[in-house]
């Protein structure tokens, strides 16, 4: 089958949450394109989405003993890492935002606490499964109720899920216990999550809302993620009075992304070490090789981007948040 022909059948199943059969799928496409990324750069990106979320299968080794799940989840880890080692550099670069998310995932596999469950369920929503997403944070939350990191998340997830009503709960509780200089997380969120619900209702004041949400949040910090949410806002009211800000926005600002905690890096090394010997005969390279340039700036779009769960979706949080700075000391409770 040519790359058309498998990826109609790749959307079919990630419509229907068919994890085996994307995931053959999936390895099929990145083994054609794998030579020639530049040439499939956008269809790169939503390959090594579909096939990292597909590997997950029913995530049920994030919650409980699975040996099975979890033993199939490392090997294809491994197995990944071997495509990127066979593949030109630019093919692990297109990728990165991918491979951090997946990342995330391992930390929290290796060891459940709380800072681990936060990256790894924002790892989750990057890849397209924000119900896990949930469920990770719920866990959290059961723990610590009031931990507005992880309402945050999970609140980013419901939006995901355009589920605007609970995403909405979780912000305002998030905004009321969030730190002082922490509040710009929860008023992102309470700005999507409004958002959404004008798009969908169509009542004016739950635009405004979200616009003033947003705008409070840029005030405490002007990064790019909070910068795409305003625009879409102001584009979806129709307004007119925030074009000069609009326009310094869509000109001013960048993407900036850091490279990942040492940590992650640690432990990714180590779940390859201990994965099942018998399956492969593994010569490890940490991830890392191919993220070198994860400091590259990348222009902030200045088009609306349509969300849903085969898109990216806003993940402002991972890279904004000083509270992961030093994964071993989290905020568990504000």
């Amino acid at each position: 089958m040519d790359i058309t022909e498998l990826s109609k059948k790749s959307a079919i199943a990630l419509k229907h949450s068919n994890w085996s059969e994307l995931e053959s799928l999936s390895k099929q496409i990145l083994d054609l394109i794998k030579f020639n990324p530049e040439k499939h750069e956008l269809d790169l990106r939503k390959v090594a989405r579909n096939y990292l979320s597909s590997i997950i299968g029913n995530g049920g080794f994030l919650f409980e003993n699975d040996p099975n799940g979890l033993l199939h989840f490392n090997n294809k880890i491994v197995d990944f890492q071997s495509l990127l080692r066979a593949s030109k550099p630019s093919f692990a670069k297109n990728i990165k935002l991918e491979i951090i998310a997946i990342q995330s995932i391992q930390l929290f596999v290796t060891n459940p606490r709380s800072d681990a469950a936060n990256k790894a369920a924002s790892g989750l929503r990057r890849l397209g499964r924000p119900q896990l997403a949930v469920e990770v944070m719920n866990l959290e939350l059961n723990k610590s109720r009031l931990n507005y990191y992880s309402l945050v998340v999970r609140g980013s997830a419901f939006v995901d899920l355009f589920d605007s009503e609970k995403a909405i709960i979780d912000g305002q509780l998030a905004l009321k216990h969030s730190l002082k200089d922490k509040r710009n997380f929860a008023l992102t969120l309470l700005a999507r999550a409004y958002r959404d619900k004008f798009k969908k209702d169509g009542l004016i004041e739950d635009g405004e809302t979200a616009l003033s949400f947003a705008l409070e949040s840029l005030d405490i910090d002007r990064n790019p993620f909070i910068a795409r949410v305003l625009v879409s806002i102001v584009k979806a009211l129709g307004t007119s009075d925030y074009d000069e800000l609009v326009a310094e926005l869509n000109s001013s600002l960048i993407f900036q992304f850091t490279s990942p905690d040492t940590l992650a890096v640690e432990i990714s090394a180590s779940i390859v070490e201990k994965a099942d010997q018998g399956s492969h005969e593994y010569e490890v390279d940490p991830w890392f090789d191919v993220t070198e340039e994860l400091d590259e700036e990348w222009s902030l779009l200045d088009n609306d981007e349509v969300e849903s769960m085969e898109d990216y979706y806003e993940d402002y949080f991972d890279e904004f948040s000083e509270s992961l700075a030093n994964p071993r000391m989290p905020h568990l409770e504000p």
